[in-house]
């Protein structure tokens, strides 16, 4: 894959991301792209290497705010007390700004987590193979 190349994926899944109403995890991603880089690094920008940091932060920020996992979460709160189950969770708004929020009711992004790491893992593998052919 070219820094071109490179560059243009990151831009379109940027795009895609913003209209698909997923803004604030794009904000959060450029922030943590930002801190990756040293001031000095900026004008140099690897654009494969941020494309693959940019692909590894969203698939961890989808992994973390989704819920595809809390079936498993109260098991292990359940196998953790010492009398009683429990059947779900509920946050509280502090400032009583917003309802409750049911952990249960979130959404499942691990299909687009899953689709990342296919993505990553398709660009990694490329990379690996075209890497072996300059060496030989």
């Amino acid at each position: 894959m070219t820094e071109l190349q490179a560059r243009e994926l990151r831009e379109f899944l940027t795009n895609e991301l913003i209209n698909k109403g997923f803004s604030d995890i794009v904000d959060e991603i450029r922030f943590r792209l930002l801190e990756n880089l040293n001031e000095n690094d900026r004008p140099n920008r690897d654009q494969r290497g941020m494309l693959n940091i940019f692909l590894n932060h969203a698939i961890e920020i989808f992994d973390g705010i989704s819920n595809k996992d809390f079936g498993a979460l109260v098991s292990r709160i359940n196998k953790n007390l010492q009398e009683g189950t429990i059947e779900g969770v509920e946050v509280m708004s502090v400032d009583k700004v917003q309802d409750n929020i049911d952990l249960a009711e979130l959404p499942d992004y691990s299909d687009i987590s899953t689709v990342l790491q296919e993505v990553l893992k398709q660009i990694t593998n490329d990379n690996e193979t075209e890497n072996s052919n300059d060496e030989s």
